[in-house]
Parts: C-alpha cells; structure tokens; sequence
C-alpha cells in the first residue's frame, strides 16, 4: 500500500460463532492512538512503558499527588497530521477502519492533542469512522472529554464496585485517591449513557467470582451504564500470570436472571461470550473476553505519535 513497503496484516476470516463457520472478512483494521504513555494510576496489570514510574511500586503520599499532576508530550512532539494521512492511506487502499480508539496511558492527560484529534474526526471523511475514547474517568478533564458529542463509544476502565478496592487496584491510597480526584468513582453524570460502557479485568481476588461479576453487573445499572465487558488479564507480566481469571472457569449460568446469547472462538487466540442479564432495575448487555497470545496483532494497528506499527509492539513500524 503506499504508505509503506510493509504490507498491513489484516483478518482474513472473522471468529467461529457457536461452533460454526469462520465467515471470510474484508479487509479492515482498528486504529489504537496512544496519546500518552503517562497516567494517573499505576495499575500493576499494566503493560505500558511507565519510564521512571514502576508497575507496583509503593509510593509515598508525596509522590502520588506529583505524579498525578505530571505532564506528557504536547502537540508539538505528536504528529496528528501524519495519524491523518496514515488513516487517509489506508482507506486509499480499500481497506476499511472500522474503529479508531483514543487510548494511552489515560488520554485526559494529553488533552490538547486528543482534542486537535477530536476536531479533525469532524472533517470528511473522517467524521464517519467510529471514533472510541478508552479512559478512567478520574480527572476533571476526563470528565470534558467524556462530555464531547463526537464520541461514538466511550469505554471506561473500571476494575471494582468499591471504591476502596477500585484505588487499591489503580496504586494510589484511599486517602490520596480522594483527595486528588474528589471522588473515588467516576462521575457520569451529564454522559450520553448511548455510547457509555465499563471495561472491568477479572482480577483474582478482586472481581473473580459469578457473586463479584454480579455485584459489578448490578453497579453498572444502578449507574444506568447497560453495557459492561470483562476481561481476562494478557499474560504480560508476573502479576498478570498470578492473578488471571479465565472467564470460563466462572459458573455463569449461577447467576439469576442471566442468559448466554452467544460464544466466538478466533483459534488460539482469544475467545469471548455474550450475556444478557437483568435485575429489578433494568437490562445488561454483557461481554466476557480473554485473550491468550499478546502479540497476535492481526487488523490491529497503533499509532504514538511518530510511527504506526503492526499491533503492540516496539518494532513492526509500518509508516
């Protein structure tokens, strides 16, 4: 394609649903933008390049509120006119996007560029691609950027109903956690709930269980959020490999109310199932994915500013 000599791995067959046939798939990608590598939690799953910041390192107070007022790299290091002409490129060659996502690190602490990004989602022809913000939700500009109307999807990482066990599991002290965001949960408040879902790891000994996934299920509808997926932890590090639950060890059908409407299977490489559950309260769609290889990269393409790579890796530059 022109924008390289190396050619896009992209799906040739979609996922085998309920057993059946692999459907063949025409070409297409995700686009990831990793607007910074900087965020406002030290989540030990993490497998994000934290430069002087440390997958579980215990902090003091003191260097908590520091990181958490930290700076990444402005408008003038990231090139979003190259993300542009990559994107342009690629549909150039007929390969379809189907979804671009805002990520980072937590993309609220590159908030100029997300929101130079987020302007040229307004422009032909970018503005009918779907565009997906991945945050916390923590900061108040999280909550600005949540508030944008461009969004089509907005995913937020939320990893426990409580609040105390949420900040345990983003590093920081209940204490600090509070004091720095105000609150100890997202706010969502104002948040077109149309385009809003949580994204919660199953963690052992946090959410690892069919009574702690129906706590978060409950949680989500109580927050009126009606679509929630759980994920299984990618084998990226020590604390992942210990604490990894595969959602098909879980006795989903334990739960009251809760119906199995579909399961894929993309070979050895991930698999996921979609449930339907209802309280008194209202209605959940519900997904549960694990994925078994970290470096099966196929349709997926990341971009950091400088270079776009073939999956999440250091190498595999593509433009």
């Amino acid at each position: 394609m022109p924008l390289s000599k190396k050619e896009i791995l992209v799906r040739k067959n979609g996922c085998n649903i309920n057993g059946g046939l692999t459907p063949s798939l025409d070409p297409s990608v995700n686009i990831y933008v990793k607007v910074t590598d900087h965020c406002n939690a030290t989540c030990p799953f993490c497998c994000r390049e934290m430069d002087d910041w440390h997958i579980g390192k215990a902090m003091s107070e003191t260097e908590q509120k520091a990181k958490t007022g930290a700076r990444c790299m402005d408008e003038n290091h990231f090139d979003v006119d190259k993300l542009f002409k990559a994107i342009e490129d690629i549909l150039r060659s007929k390969i379809k996007v189907n979804r671009v996502c805002v990520t980072g690190g937590e993309p609220s602490m590159a908030l100029d560029i997300v929101n130079h990004i987020l302007k040229n989602f307004d422009i032909p022809p970018f503005n009918r691609i779907h565009l997906q913000l991945n945050t916390n939700g923590l900061s108040n500009n999280a909550q600005e950027l949540m508030h944008n109307p461009r969004w089509d999807t907005i995913s937020v990482s939320m990893h426990h109903y409580n609040p105390t066990m949420l900040a345990e599991i983003y590093g920081l002290s209940h204490k600090v956690y509070k004091e720095i965001h105000n609150t100890c949960m997202p706010s969502f408040n104002g948040v077109n709930r149309c385009v809003l879902n949580l994204s919660c790891n199953l963690i052992k000994g946090y959410v690892d269980s069919p009574a702690e996934v129906q706590k978060m299920m409950d949680f989500a509808i109580s927050q009126q959020i009606y679509v929630i997926g759980f994920v299984g932890l990618m084998p990226s590090n020590s604390f992942c490999r210990t604490h990894y639950v595969d959602y098909r060890s879980l006795d989903m059908e334990s739960i009251p109310d809760i119906i199995k409407t579909k399961t894929k299977e993309n070979g050895i490489h991930c698999s996921c199932s979609n449930f339907l559950y209802r309280n008194e309260s209202g209605m959940l769609d519900v997904y549960m994915r694990c994925n078994y290889e970290p470096n099966y990269c196929a349709s997926s393409l990341v971009y950091d500013g400088h270079f776009l790579r073939q999956g999440f890796h250091t190498d595999n530059i593509i433009f």
